[in-house]
């Protein structure tokens, strides 16, 4: 059992009721798990999460920033959500044993908690029907993914490889943008990150990301 000071129960309850997947739950169920939190953390630059790892842990974010990506082919990522205090992730593999569906890097040294499935399940009553909720919320969450990886291509730069100027195909002049053409399409697609929410509600909840 984590533990901690009254401060730091408190404020680990205040963040748990700001979790979705935690919406269902009794104020009591909240206490008893925030007294089980553990504590971790990361590095800058190390990913803390790898997609198509295994997992059963779902980690908040205490301090510090975090990117989630995910890979579509080899060489070639795509940045779905950016992460900062109060904000959490991983919350799928609580209830499933699926594998990681996206990885997630520290672009900060983060102070995290940690909850896993086995203090989950130990935490729950045998008898309630929040697991059955919990269960639902997650696979809402899950359904979410794809149409996030949709948006995130999207306004996500192409990353192809560079040609050189004597084998780079060269346009018809009936085919070529105008100048001003140019400069608006550079800027429809220059934004190099993506950073939405997977909040069941606007601004209010904590972001998560679905991994």
């Amino acid at each position: 059992m984590s533990g901690g000071t009254s401060d730091e129960l408190r404020k680990r309850f205040q963040i748990l009721e700001r979790v979705a997947i935690f919406f269902t739950l009794p104020d009591n169920i909240l206490h008893a798990l925030a007294r089980r939190l553990a504590p971790a953390s990361a590095t800058r630059g190390s990913v803390i999460v790898h997609q198509g790892d295994p997992g059963d842990t779902m980690f908040v974010v205490e301090s510090g920033r975090c990117e989630v990506f995910v890979e579509e082919s080899p060489g070639h990522t795509i940045t779905i959500a950016l992460l900062g205090p109060d904000d959490f992730f991983g919350e799928m593999s609580l209830i499933s044993e699926e594998t990681r569906t996206a990885s997630v890097r520290a672009l900060e040294d983060c102070r995290l908690l940690t909850l896993d499935r086995r203090t989950l399940y130990e935490t729950l009553p045998a008898d309630s029907d929040a697991l059955i909720e919990l269960t639902k919320l997650v696979e809402q969450r899950k359904d979410t993914l794809p149409n996030l990886i949709a948006r995130a291509r999207m306004v996500a730069p192409s990353k192809r490889p560079r040609q050189s100027p004597s084998t780079r195909p060269r346009a018809a002049p009936a085919e070529r943008r105008s100048p001003s053409t140019s400069r608006r399409h550079w800027a429809s697609g220059s934004r190099g990150r993506c950073c939405w929410s997977t909040s069941l509600s606007p601004t209010t909840t904590t972001r998560s990301s679905p991994t």
